[in-house]
């Protein structure tokens, strides 16, 4: 269901490569990789190869993830060397009958499609991602229109936002607990009904009206222009988390250490205006350091960052709290 969906994400692109739009289907012939899961069109210096190598590769994974075993030798006993290893990728047949023993017919066809030495009927990324194994049951929940509202708000406030404050709630995204952000999180799967991992104008226009919200298109066009700070059209969920966070975990100590920490790249317990230009023009370095060095000393002490970081929250949620508390914002 929407809401036990684990939101996976893939990192290490060191070996990738970029292929050019004149450039044919298949146009690698490096032997790449970590060998357990390489492609065995990748091991034959003969050929050319493709993006499909990553499809294998892929289906290693699953494969392993789902019988404990690689598809095409026992992984326990003695250690294979790297030259048998190879042998074994090039020649050996897939141990299909691990993986019907699962009893999970769609996860068997999902694999099946994937780990075909023949590259022109392997199933493409594109393919794969309409299998109906990877598909979420999408349940019918009801958005709270007061929640919901403050969520387009805070969207929509986003764009007022100096480019500093944008950023230092853009890294403290990263370093937020799933504790913190969990109604997030909740109304960006909710609302991601591809799943893709964006929200697009027609998801977030669809979330509003169940909601009981009332707006028209142009509105909903400028919430996701307000922090779709990548310019493709739609969100995605850093973007989403970033403008929608809550306080709570932003002005704690944990919070502001971790961004100290960044900013004092060379560990020298103060933020530099050289520190800060690492993000931000210089210009806006320097209005940034003029409004927090109390000390006049051209940098900032654990102190000063401190208080920086809680003017910015204190800007940020400033009508909220003035709301929360009866009277009407600035």
């Amino acid at each position: 269901k929407v809401e036990d969906r684990c939101v996976a994400k893939v990192i290490d692109f060191g070996l990738s490569a970029i292929r050019k739009g004149d450039e044919a289907d298949e146009w690698l012939n490096e032997v790449l990789g970590t060998l357990y899961y390489a492609a065995p069109e990748v091991l034959d210096k003969s050929k050319l190869y493709g993006v499909k190598c990553d499809c294998w590769s892929f289906g290693v994974m699953v494969y392993v993830h789902l019988t404990q075993e690689h598809p095409l030798f026992k992984n326990k006993g003695k250690r294979m060397s790297s030259k048998q290893l190879v042998e074994c990728i090039k020649s050996e047949e897939v141990r299909w009958h691990l993986l019907d023993d699962q009893n999970n017919e769609e996860a068997a066809d999902f694999v099946k499609k994937l780990l075909l030495r023949d590259v022109s009927k392997r199933a493409s990324a594109q393919e794969v991602l309409r299998e109906p194994w990877l598909q979420i049951e999408q349940t019918q929940r009801h958005a709270d229109r007061k929640e919901t509202m403050k969520m387009l708000k805070r969207l929509t406030t986003f764009r007022a936002m100096s480019e500093f404050d944008k950023v230092i709630f853009m890294m403290t995204c990263h370093l937020e607990p799933q504790k913190f952000r969990t109604e997030q999180t909740r109304m960006f799967l909710n609302m991601d009904k591809s799943p893709d991992g964006f929200i697009t104008e027609t998801e977030l226009g669809d979330v509003l009206e169940a909601a009981g919200v009332e707006v028209d298109e142009a509105r909903v066009k400028d919430a996701i222009d307000a922090v779709d700070t990548s310019a493709d059209g739609k969100l995605s969920q850093n973007e989403w988390l970033s403008a929608t966070m809550d306080k709570a975990f932003i002005e704690s100590a944990d919070a502001i250490k971790g961004l100290f920490a960044y900013f004092d790249a060379d560990g020298s317990g103060f933020v530099s205006s050289d520190e800060i230009r690492r993000v931000v023009t210089e210009q806006e370095a320097a209005e940034v350091l003029k409004s927090a060095d109390k000390s006049m000393d051209g940098v900032l002490d654990f102190e000063e960052f401190s208080q920086l970081i809680k003017n910015i929250v204190l800007r940020r949620y400033q009508h909220e709290d003035l709301e929360a508390a009866g009277d009407e914002p600035p």
